[in-house]
């Protein structure tokens, strides 16, 4: 997971800044479970950033529910109501909802790209024993900000065969990219389509 600095992760012991957490401190992870979300405590096995000083383009600066805020970087995955993944760079206000800790809907209001200036952090856990990937996302979906984000095992492993299932199908199709002529298109289209509007 790449977030900006001050994103809060949430632990056994309440929330936690992302660039506060160091490699073996425990965080809480989710499972699935009877398709809801089980949280247990797991132990972080990698964290690395930038440093508070930095300046980075082409970040995302996510609006979802009521008032949560995420900024990430384009191809961090983040959980999406059905159950799947979806980068940053491809959800879509009106389309997509983020998944909260206990399983609600956080519709998506607003994506837009732009310079962050300020440090960005990734964390990885240790699902599993190790930091290798063994397909599933049990033990490495955290809490970020009230949402459910996938860690950074998740977002290294986006074109690992075995992540499709976890992906809307198909991925490029579905969901073109923010600044594309087909995310224009297609939000063009929802904003008609939420006014009645039919278009030409």
């Amino acid at each position: 997971m790449s977030f900006a600095y001050d994103t809060p992760v949430r632990s056994p012991d309440g929330q936690r800044p992302i660039q506060d957490c160091a490699v073996g401190d425990r965080v809480l992870a989710a499972s699935e479970a009877g398709g809801g979300w089980a949280w247990a405590p797991g132990q972080i096995g990698f964290s690395s950033g930038t440093g508070a000083g930095g300046h980075q383009a082409g970040m995302f600066f996510i609006r979802f529910g009521e008032a949560g805020r995420l900024i990430v970087v384009p191809d961090q995955p983040l959980l999406i109501t059905g159950g799947t993944l979806q980068t940053a760079s491809r959800l879509m206000p009106g389309r997509d909802s983020l998944v909260a800790a206990d399983g609600s809907a956080l519709p998506v209001t607003d994506v837009s790209v732009g310079q962050y200036d300020g440090g960005v952090h990734a964390i990885a856990m240790m699902a599993g024993g190790g930091l290798d990937w063994d397909g599933s996302l049990d033990g490495h979906l955290l809490e970020c900000a009230g949402a459910i984000c996938g860690d950074y095992v998740l977002q290294i492993r986006l074109g690992d065969p075995r992540m499709a299932r976890y992906l809307p199908d198909p991925h490029a199709q579905e969901a073109p990219a923010l600044g594309s002529e087909a995310y224009s298109a297609r939000s063009e289209a929802m904003v008609r389509a939420a006014k009645g509007d039919p278009g030409t």
